[in-house]
């Protein structure tokens, strides 16, 4: 199973990662993309966005990383990013509308908007996978 926790900064994706597998070891966590590349930093630059999209899906491909996973920000997250659009409301939009196109997310893919508490987003997702696997 592969699950990516999407979301705008500060919106609680590596505390709802944690949470979830503190509870499911199962699970192999893939921290943030910036944080897999081997670069220093000199500021956001087309090619650290590009280098992070390209870890992003590449990540997620079943041949390179086998298991379950859980992901910290998907390739959408990082579409939204270069957008350049810094409000969470509207980034947030956006990563939506993206889900929403079939061109960019197969048909397989279960998505779900989860909000709430840090317990009720971990009961949520919790929730989700059990559907999902059974």
């Amino acid at each position: 199973m592969r699950i990516v926790v999407s979301g705008t900064h500060g919106s609680g994706k590596s505390t709802l990662v944690s949470d979830f597998v503190f509870r499911h070891s199962e699970f192999v966590v893939l921290p943030d993309p910036f944080e897999m590349l081997d670069e220093t930093w000199d500021g956001p630059t087309v090619a650290s966005f590009a280098a992070q999209l390209r870890v992003s899906a590449a990540r997620l491909h079943p041949e390179e990383t086998s298991g379950s996973i859980v992901a910290e920000r998907g390739p959408l997250d990082l579409i939204a990013d270069e957008e350049g659009v810094p409000l969470r409301d509207v980034a947030n939009d956006m990563l939506l509308d993206l889900i929403g196109d079939v061109g960019i997310v197969a048909g397989s893919v279960k998505v779900a908007e989860i909000v709430g508490s840090r317990h009720e987003r971990r009961e949520t997702l919790e929730a989700l996978v059990r559907e999902t696997a059974g």
